[in-house]
């Protein structure tokens, strides 16, 4: 006989292979002792990783008493019922460290290890379910410093993250997920209006110095929690301002300006020193930097776009969408004309196309899948269709010939071939059908990367940093790196965690060096009501305004106004409070 499972990430491999174990256990017949006792101490093992109790120790006696059962036993079942722990620790043997390591589950199925999926979900481990509860209540002073507990950037991130927190909410099962990000943006802009000040506890003074390449969000955030943790760090931004690609990536009808200002400035009050217009590389060497300070952090972005390798993309006209958004920020963009391609199918093209049409330029998007593959936020693409942006599918970039009147692209159509590894189905270009069209300006939006020509000393692989994965460090010593410099581009909440772990990293190098402990987050109690609803009533959730489209072409004003009051509690209130372990009486 022979069977096929087929699994999905959201399935952790610790607890499928402690299923398979605790199966066979039951199965034994206890004729011999390696099957009946072996398997029964290998159930014993996953148990204790599956909640929290693993030891680094335990997946080398786990190996060997697998190998042990198989060799031993007299029958199939004992001879074969190790092969799920044997083959999961040769190709996930990473989710077995993070259970030991982290105490955490990844796809949060191990529910000893997990307080709620969406806590789990979320990069940064906000908790969500206590915020949203103080939201519910009307005690927005306490959500808020909730939120900057583990997070800098409310305003931010209630506008721009792709909450991963919503995609495993519960409350999917009953109608939707809950709207988690709005209500993080409306906390903040309650606590905005209302002038509440968040103070959180910071530790005594030291001596050290720790300084931070790049001003975006990984930066930012590692400064602040520097910062937090007693120190004074220093971060250096080649560009005019702070903020990354959160300023010179994302147009400001996505995230105002004001909002971000604000939260930046919240940061360098914590005690972060910042100086701008300087380039590591060409007016600050980073070794003369490493000289200065006792740890460096590099968190510089994937501020490059990449280029599509095809004739006539160097000519005038044909610009890259990162350093477009760039431009259009700095006000050094030059006129794109009236008809623009874009080409790409993520975020950075749709916000380049939203951007040319508010400078009143007709534009296409070209894209060699289908829309449904775009990897660009879907409310996003949505909105850029609602605006007049136009979606060419399935064509991809030949070339480009410069004529009298403009850009003449030449386009491959595509047919779709073979799932790749990433879910989505290959585009296969047929070089017989070939389309041409005119324009004034063509974006290339296909792709990000960092530079990194600022040093020859890093250890570079791919166009980005290799670091120890566990302790964000270089090969060089007191050199640590993190965010899109080393994953190459992600989200603002994962820049912002890599951000935040790095702080936590150099703490320990920088307490270990001289003699001291790490520092330890103060654990402030902000009284969440631990109660689950007395019932669960079916009900959407609430769309939030937005500026009709006509409107919106017309500048760039933020185009969503977030929820009011009454709507933001009653959306807090479909909350299940799935952290609530016990039923209260």
């Amino acid at each position: 006989s022979g069977g096929m499972i087929v699994l999905d990430d959201d399935t952790c491999m610790v607890d499928m292979a402690r299923y398979f174990i605790s199966f066979t256990t039951a199965e034994s017949c206890g004729k011999c002792i390696p099957c009946r006792e072996g398997t029964k101490a290998m159930l014993e093992i996953m148990d204790r990783i599956c909640t929290g109790r693993g030891e680094e120790e335990d997946l080398d006696l786990l190996e060997r008493l697998a190998r042990g059962v198989a060799d031993a036993s007299l029958c199939g079942l004992g001879q074969n019922a190790p092969n799920p722990v044997l083959s999961t620790l040769k190709y996930f043997r990473h989710e077995y460290e993070t259970h030991i390591r982290d105490k955490r589950c990844g796809p949060g199925v191990c529910m000893d290890l997990v307080t709620a999926k969406c806590i789990n979900a979320c990069p940064l481990e906000q908790n969500v379910p206590g915020y949203l509860s103080l939201v519910m209540e009307g005690r927005y002073e306490e959500a808020i410093s909730l939120i900057y507990r583990t997070n800098p950037f409310p305003g931010v991130c209630g506008r721009v993250c792709p909450h991963p927190c919503m995609d495993v909410c519960l409350r999917i099962q009953t109608d939707e997920a809950l709207d988690i990000a709005r209500i993080k943006r409306f906390a903040a802009d309650k606590a905005r209006e209302r002038g509440i000040t968040v103070s959180l506890k910071k530790a005594g003074p030291k001596d050290q110095k720790a300084a931070v390449v790049g001003g975006g969000p990984g930066g930012l955030a590692a400064g602040y929690y520097l910062a937090l943790m007693g120190y004074r760090p220093t971060i250096f931004e080649e560009l005019p301002r702070l903020g990354g690609m959160l300023r010179y990536g994302i147009p400001a009808y996505r995230l105002p300006r004001d909002i971000l200002d604000q939260e930046i400035d919240f940061i360098l009050k914590a005690g972060v020193e910042a100086k701008t217009n300087v380039r590591i590389g060409v007016d600050l060497s980073l070794e003369e930097v490493q000289k200065r300070y006792d740890a460096v952090f590099i968190a510089v972005g994937a501020h490059q776009s990449v280029a599509m390798n095809i004739p006539g993309e160097d000519l005038p006209g044909v610009k890259g969408g990162a350093e477009f958004l760039r431009q259009v920020e700095l006000k050094e963009a030059p006129p794109v004309g009236k008809r623009v391609g874009v080409i790409g199918g993520g975020n950075t093209a749709v916000d380049v196309a939203r951007t040319c049409r508010r400078l009143g330029a007709e534009v296409t998007i070209l894209y060699r899948r289908t829309r449904r593959d775009m990897p660009a936020y879907q409310e996003e693409i949505e909105d850029a269709l609602a605006e007049g942006v136009d979606l060419k599918e399935l064509v991809a970039p030949a070339s480009i010939l410069r004529t009298d009147s403009g850009l003449e692209l030449s386009l491959y159509e595509c047919d779709l071939g073979k799932f790749d590894r990433g879910g989505r189905r290959r585009p296969i270009p047929d070089k017989d059908r070939v389309v041409t069209v005119e324009y004034d300006t063509v974006f290339a939006a296909v792709g990000q990367a960092p530079d990194l020509s600022f040093s020859s000393s890093l250890s570079i692989g791919r166009d980005t940093i290799g670091v120890d994965p566990r302790t964000m460090a270089t090969d060089v010593p007191g050199l640590f790196a993190g965010g899109d410099a080393v994953t190459g581009p992600a989200r603002v909440v994962d820049a912002i965690a890599a951000g935040r772990r790095a702080a936590g990293e150099i703490d320990k190098y920088l307490a270990a060096k001289r003699n001291g402990r790490p520092y330890v987050e103060p654990a402030d109690d902000f009284g969440v009501t631990m109660k689950v609803p007395a019932e669960t009533v079916e009900r959407g959730r609430p769309a939030a305004p937005k500026l009709s489209p006509p409107k919106r072409i017309k500048g760039f004003l933020e185009v969503e106004s977030g929820f009011d009051e009454k709507t933001a509690r009653q959306e807090c209130a479909r909350c299940l409070r799935c952290d609530v372990k016990e039923i209260q009486a």
